[in-house]
């Protein structure tokens, strides 16, 4: 089998002509996407790329960042996702770790891969999307090739993707995704979202993010439905995209959502296109929902996963919302949620998240120690704490490792943190606990304001403690020009916290 024939090429058999990649700057049909794919395969061949070897590539969304993708695959090799953010050193790590042989990237990131490949000797080969330096293979010269590679069969258990997790708690790992499991999950993901050829999906995620690629592409294709392609995620350009090709359906990050929201214009902004709305990479914020329904007219479905594992609690469409929770695991995905013995807690009660089936991916490459310490007894450590409902619902309340325990005391950051942001004066804002020779530990809010705007860290606490129990408020705050963030996005916290403590000892 291989995902790059049984997913593009089932499509362009099925619906040739169709638009397989929309945008602004035009359209590709799912015919002619397979054919520069098979194109991408025969020129990645001819630099020495054989099947079982590392690609990577670094590209926003840019139609031939998923033509380079399925040529990858369609030549047997493993398509290796890499954030556009990262620096030099960074790249060079995930290349080495890999051991990739060749990457695709873009004109805008081609400095810092000719960097990282100092670095990385497995890189023999960078191919450019646009101007390519000395040194570099054009892109174009691949795809104006006259032949083109035929689709290498690969072992279901054969790795397709590897996707690097952010490493908020050491250096990143790569995830691996298999032929098989690309098959399991993008059908499961059609079965969630009830596609049909008819739809199309606006892409405002990146694509070397599992969310823009497997989610908002991969799974759509699989019913000959069309990906519109922002290239950057903007709101405007986002409400503007809808406005003008009509999609049907999206898959965001919540805080591109409130962006969302926040820019919508009634008197330019048509939005009544799209029917098929989820949110998924953090909880939402309290009340979105309701916002979101009031001013985009859009039904708010919310996803939990992991890189690792996808669908551990999905608002389907067709099942039932309920107030503070998400859904009920998805696919054939089994959830548990247990103490620290991995034994069930009662149903209401906090816990971490376990789980097992096969939207639960592969282990990590080359690192089979993590992947052993991922299990407890056959079941997926999500790393995360939630609560069950008696209906098989799951909420996520945070993540295990980020607990705060003041005094014996649990406090979740990200409860503190909702209330954070709700301040009107505050921009972003964390919770990390700094060492007290009393209480072990006690909250400290690290907050970034809005441009022009100030604020006391009174003001700060007291609005904390009109919504928040006494105990989980922060004892301090400390303002920040900004905070510092991991590749995909989220806080770092380990960071944030080193910085602090080397503060405090100064």
């Amino acid at each position: 089998m291989n995902l790059a024939y049984d997913i593009l090429g089932v499509a362009a058999r099925r619906f040739p002509k169709r638009p397989a990649l929309l945008g602004d700057w035009g359209e590709l049909t799912f015919a002619a996407l397979e054919a520069r794919a098979g194109r991408v395969a025969a020129g990645l061949a001819a630099l020495g790329v054989r099947p079982g070897d590392r690609v990577g590539y670094m590209m926003n969304n840019h139609p031939d960042v998923v033509a380079a993708y399925f040529g990858i695959l369609r030549a047997g090799a493993v398509a290796v996702a890499i954030n556009v953010m990262l620096r030099p050193a960074e790249l060079a790590y995930l290349l080495t770790d890999s051991g990739a042989s060749a990457v695709v990237c873009e004109t805008a990131v081609v400095e810092t891969v000719l960097a990282a490949r100092e670095q990385a000797p497995s890189v023999h080969a960078v191919v450019v999307v646009g101007d390519a330096p000395a040194g570099t293979v054009p892109f174009g010269r691949l795809v104006a090739r006259d032949d083109t590679a035929p689709v290498a069969d690969r072992d279901p258990d054969d790795v397709a993707m590897l996707m690097y997790t952010s490493g908020t708690t050491g250096s990143p790992k790569g995830v691996m995704i298999t032929h098989a499991w690309l098959d399991f999950t993008t059908l499961a993901w059609v079965t969630v979202y009830k596609l049909t050829r008819d739809d199309r999906f606006l892409v405002a995620s990146p694509f070397f993010y599992a969310i823009g690629s497997i989610m908002d592409v991969l799974a759509p294709f699989r019913v000959g439905a069309s990906a519109v392609l922002l290239e950057r995620f903007r709101p405007r350009l986002a409400l503007d995209a809808i406005t003008r090709h009509r999609p049907t359906a999206t898959v965001m990050v919540p805080t591109a959502a409130v962006q969302l929201v926040e820019a919508f214009d009634p008197a330019r902004d048509d939005v009544r296109s799209l029917r098929i709305f989820f949110t998924a990479g953090s909880p939402c914020p309290d009340g979105f929902r309701a916002r979101l329904h009031e001013t985009l007219g859009w039904e708010l479905r919310e996803i939990y996963g992991l890189t690792e594992a996808h669908m551990v609690a999905v608002g389907a469409r067709g099942l039932p919302l309920r107030p503070g929770m998400i859904g009920p695991p998805g696919g054939n995905m089994a959830v548990r949620v247990v103490d620290d013995a991995g034994r069930d807690v009662a149903r209401g009660e906090v816990g971490e998240i376990v789980c097992q089936g096969d939207t639960v991916t592969a282990g990590y490459w080359q690192k089979p120690e993590a992947t052993v310490e991922s299990y407890r007894d056959g079941w997926f450590r999500t790393g995360d704490l939630g609560v069950m409902d008696a209906e098989g619902y799951l909420k996520v309340v945070d993540r295990k490792k980020e607990i705060i325990i003041t005094g014996g005391a649990n406090i979740y950051p990200a409860e503190v943190e909702r209330v954070l942001l709700q301040h009107p004066k505050v921009a972003g804002g964390a919770l990390v606990g700094i060492p007290d020779h009393v209480y072990g530990e006690v909250p400290c809010a690290v907050v970034m304001l809005q441009p022009g705007r100030s604020a006391t860290a009174e003001e700060i606490i007291d609005h904390c403690r009109a919504q928040l129990a006494a105990f989980k408020c922060p004892r301090t705050v400390r303002f920040v020009d900004e905070l510092p963030l991991t590749a995909s996005g989220k806080v770092a916290r380990r960071q944030l916290r080193t910085q602090l403590e080397l503060q405090t000892h100064r």
